[in-house]
């Protein structure tokens, strides 16, 4: 199974429990201000954390196509700094999906993003033969944009673009390549 907890130099990482609901929906709300240049970051009732929850929660072989979960983020000395998605074997096998990684405003640009995504390639990685990692990225929000390319993910898989209550965005699929190791199954 995947892992429910793991920890890195500064952060631990963590599943939610159905009751925390209500704190996903209020770390992921602090990044509201970005809707304009992100349409994921409108808002979303809080029956959608109850489903994202109770999907993470289920049990799911290594090998299950799109296998979600959700993952709490805080500092060592237990802060709440945001959350992450992981889907395995999406959107093929032996691929990762990072649908959402969401660091709350007053922690960001103090390199909390980066090793979350270092320490998820890890986890990931002694998890299972993956071979690529993928995210999507609008083009209007540049911080995110350059975020990921810092990242090393500079392959542009394909561009969609998208039409959101009247306004037209402008989404990037950018893929990076993981290092090949062999992995404990």
């Amino acid at each position: 199974m995947f892992p429910a907890t793991w920890r890195s130099k500064r952060l631990c990482f963590s599943a939610f429990e159905y009751s925390d609901a209500k704190r996903v929906k209020a770390l992921f709300e602090q990044n509201q201000h970005l809707q304009y240049q992100d349409p994921t970051f409108k808002p979303w009732s809080l029956s959608t954390y109850q489903a994202l929850i109770a999907d993470s929660a289920e049990k799911k072989a290594p090998d299950v196509e799109d296998a979600f979960y959700l993952r709490r983020i805080q500092t060592h000395d237990g802060k709440d700094i945001g959350y992450l998605q992981i889907s395995l074997n999406a959107p093929d096998a032996q691929s990762v999906w990072l649908p959402m990684l969401t660091i709350s405003p007053r922690y960001q640009k103090h390199g909390y993003g980066s090793e979350a995504v270092a320490s998820v390639i890890d986890t990931v990685q002694a998890y299972g033969d993956y071979r690529r990692m993928g995210v999507n990225v609008y083009a209007e929000n540049i911080r995110a944009f350059r975020f990921w390319y810092q990242q090393g993910f500079c392959r542009i898989s394909h561009f969609e673009p998208e039409q959101d209550e009247g306004r037209d965005y402008h989404c990037l699929v950018l893929y990076r390549d993981l290092d090949v190791r062999a992995s404990p199954r």
